[in-house]
């Protein structure tokens, strides 16, 4: 796990991450009214910033690794109107907006921690067409300047051999190369500055989180109308603009590891795991032994992170409270009255309604079939709908249903 990244003894040291925070206030108040604001600009500049590093999945047991810098900037705005204990109409709100990146630094052998995620992009391109005629490209070679080959090491082809063995004169019986008419692909910039995430990609597929745990826009509603022994409560949450997304997310199979033909008379014309017509028969997918990293076939590219947009949510509730006498109250709570999910990037995978308000690595099923198969709804996106409370979600990660509370309040 530690080793590929330079540390050569059983344990290593993890360093405390440094912050240096700057942030600086304008309190006003208006004239002649009971309104008040106070907004508040702020920067955080973090070193020795950490990530978690799974060791084990089966207990959730981590380590972890100072991978870099963090830059953390934003704005506060909070106002209020009002006197809560007084009759009338009393109002406080929050906003905050965030913006943060994070820069990997190098470790102690030259490599940071996009290193593996992009020699698994250079896998993918030894598949290619492209590092065929252009071996000498950045992109067809690791980030250790060695000539990226397949999963066996050897070169690609436009076909390969029911072993896995390269086939450049297609002969009969021989699997055309799915990826060998498709885009090379280019590699994540080491030095490049990236949405917040929890844990990052490394050389496997679903390594890494899916969610950034900084969502930019966040806001809370709160009023209050007070009349003699009457409390109206009403509030409001917001969040926006939460990104998710990893760039190892989808697999393929992979013919260096072995396909039989579907049938050595066909051709992939009108095949829909290939981009068009070329030499060979189509794979058999239920005799392949192996798969790679591939590019997200909806974007057509490998993700970013951050790739998407998370719908917004939106919740609001009411209280609503009366004063019996001096020792008891009688209290309603509405809970759920909205409860909302609505905007965000506009996926296939999101179902909609109560359902579609964050998402996780799906179980996709990628190019693992035959023409005239059919997959069952789950298996047909890359992504999928979350419920419950998910390790990586900043928030519910569906729109719950509405609640409804009473309480009786009795002072002794």
């Amino acid at each position: 796990m530690f080793y590929p990244i330079g540390f050569r003894n059983p344990s290593h040291k993890i360093f405390p991450e440094e912050s240096y925070n700057i942030d600086a206030s304008w309190e006003h108040q208006f004239n002649g009214t009971d309104a008040s604001f106070k907004l508040t600009p702020y920067l955080r500049q973090t070193k020795n910033e950490l990530t978690t590093v799974l060791l084990d999945a089966k207990t959730s047991f981590v380590s972890g690794i100072n991978v870099g810098h963090k830059n953390v900037k934003g704005l506060e705005l909070a106002f209020s109107k009002g006197d809560i204990a007084r009759d009338g109409w009393y109002t406080q709100l929050g906003y905050t907006y965030t913006f943060a990146r994070v820069t990997f630094d190098k470790f102690q052998n030259g490599t940071n921690i996009n290193t593996a995620l992009n020699n698994a992009i250079a896998r993918y391109n030894a598949y290619t067409s492209f590092c065929a005629t252009n071996p000498s490209d950045a992109r067809c070679n690791t980030t250790f300047g060695t000539p990226a080959t397949t999963s066996t090491g050897t070169v690609g082809a436009p076909c390969f051999t029911a072993k896995g063995a390269p086939d450049p004169a297609c002969a009969a019986g021989s699997v055309a190369n799915p990826y060998w008419n498709m885009p090379v692909q280019s590699f994540f910039d080491p030095g490049g500055r990236y949405p917040v995430y929890n844990t990052y990609s490394g050389g496997l597929r679903g390594t890494g989180s899916n969610q950034s745990y900084i969502p930019p826009h966040v806001l809370t509603l709160i009023a209050n109308y007070k009349r003699g022994p009457w409390n109206f409560t009403p509030t409001a949450q917001f969040q926006g603009g939460a990104q998710y997304g990893r760039p190892l997310q989808v697999v393929g199979v992979d013919p260096a590891a072995g396909c039989s033909a579907l049938n050595a008379a066909t051709t992939t014309n009108g095949d829909p795991r290939y981009p068009g017509t070329q030499a060979g028969s189509p794979y058999n997918a239920a005799t392949c032994g192996g798969s790679i990293v591939i590019p997200d076939p909806f974007v057509k590219h490998f993700d970013n992170y951050g790739q998407f947009t998370e719908p917004n949510k939106l919740g609001v509730n009411l209280t609503v409270s009366y004063d019996l006498n001096k020792q008891s109250t009688l209290r309603v709570d509405f809970v759920n009255v909205v409860a909302q999910c609505f905007g965000g990037t506009p996926v296939p995978w999101n179902p909609g309604g109560r359902a579609g308000c964050n998402f996780g690595g799906g179980t996709y099923g990628s190019n693992f079939y035959n023409p005239g198969d059919t997959l069952q709804p789950g298996f047909n996106y890359p992504y999928a709908p979350t419920f419950g409370n998910v390790f990586q979600s900043v928030t519910g990660a569906q729109a719950n249903p509405f609640e409804l509370y009473a309480t009786l309040n009795i002072k002794f």
